[in-house]
């Protein structure tokens, strides 16, 4: 048994109780609070949030509130007050929103503003703000931060990790991004929303920074095809990721720790969770592939248009029932291009184009 920390989102801890059969013990962990304002751009609040503030507002267990309260007061870092064998952090906290409070004499600090933290301020929590005069003002983390705020304040947190006493080959760092596709009912779906791709873009900039100041992190990357599912304990959502990420992940820290015990080298480490990462990849891409070719084939043109955003004259291609032939030359096509998730709309939204000649491929405008 191994004893860990987590701080960052719900992942890192799911993949103790759903990853598979295991008896380590996590000692503390916080949910959906950045970076930004628990380190470099961290101050200290006014009023201070209790679970009093909370008498009242519904729907919601102890933890959510922890996270709530730690969060808001600035006091996540003195909550890890417990040293575990190794510490687990994400970085995907970054893409969570930001609030920024006012005080009547125009001092501003920020806080993390969780979907849990909305959903409480619209519950009766608002009225902690009346009460003290503190204005609230909601950012989009896409439009205010800088490249900057990204760097200094990873490299504060990695600064406060060390200070608590771990070295790189106790710190785990796993990749976690925003997926842009989930399952549901045998087909493969897409989220809607533009800034996905910018965020993990974002996301991609932060884990590099981490990696250049843990250069002997045990770093886990996501496999590129991994998908979410709408069946998800916790529900549908951009980070609520198939069973086998959850798998992947058990079994990749489980590798690392054998390493870590055992004769421990950074270069036999990496080869091990690279292995697994090969292993997973190939296996998530079959899976997915398997349920986009479901989902070109089952649903109709109208549910196409709404789930994947792709164009119109790929639909009729795909929904008329006399291009069934033409469906699975594209399907077909894709399979052997071995393009990641991401790239298919593009790749269905060109070779749509190319297929406008094909005695099926009439554009829906002209089928009217």
């Amino acid at each position: 048994m191994s004893t860990f920390n987590v701080y960052g989102v719900c992942i890192c801890r799911d993949l103790f109780t759903m990853g598979g059969a295991n008896n380590h013990k996590i000692l503390r962990f916080l949910q959906g609070s950045s970076p930004i304002i628990n380190f470099k751009y961290s101050s200290q609040p006014r009023m201070y949030i209790s679970e009093e503030d909370f008498v009242g507002v519904d729907g919601f267990t102890r933890f959510q509130q922890e996270c709530i309260i730690n969060d808001y007061n600035a006091s996540l870092p003195q909550y890890y007050d417990v040293k575990a064998d190794y510490f687990v952090i994400d970085l995907c906290v970054l893409s969570y929103n930001l609030c920024k409070e006012r005080y009547e004499d125009g001092t501003t600090r920020l806080f993390t503003a969780t979907k849990w933290f909305q959903k409480a301020y619209n519950n009766g929590l608002r009225d902690f703000f009346r009460k003290n005069n503190i204005e609230i003002e909601f950012l989009d983390p896409m439009e205010y931060l800088s490249d900057n705020m990204i760097r200094e304040s990873v490299r504060a947190e990695v600064e406060w990790i060390r200070d608590m006493g771990y070295d790189d080959e106790h710190i785990i760092l796993i990749e976690v991004k925003r997926s842009s596709c989930y399952t549901k009912g045998g087909c493969l779906r897409f989220f809607e929303g533009k800034d996905r791709d910018r965020m993990n873009g974002r996301l991609d900039y932060a884990y590099s920074i981490c990696r250049k100041e843990i250069p002997g992190c045990i770093f886990i990357p996501t496999p590129i095809n991994a998908y979410c599912d709408a069946e998800h304990k916790w529900g549908l959502c951009d980070l609520h990721y198939c069973s086998e990420y959850y798998e992947y992940l058990l079994e990749a820290i489980n590798t690392a720790i054998q390493e870590v015990e055992g004769e421990y080298t950074l270069a036999k480490t990496r080869l091990e969770i690279d292995r697994l990462y090969r292993k997973y990849n190939l296996l998530l891409t079959q899976k997915s592939q398997a349920f986009l070719r479901n989902s070109i084939s089952l649903i109709d043109g109208k549910n196409l248009i709404n789930d994947f955003g792709i164009c119109d004259s790929f639909v009729a291609c795909v929904s008329d029932k006399m291009s069934v032939i033409e469906n699975e030359e594209l399907v077909d096509a894709f399979m052997k291009s071995n393009k990641t998730l991401e790239e298919a709309v593009e790749f269905f939204k060109s070779d749509a184009k190319q297929n406008l000649n094909r005695p099926n491929g009439v554009a829906l405008e002209e089928r009217k």
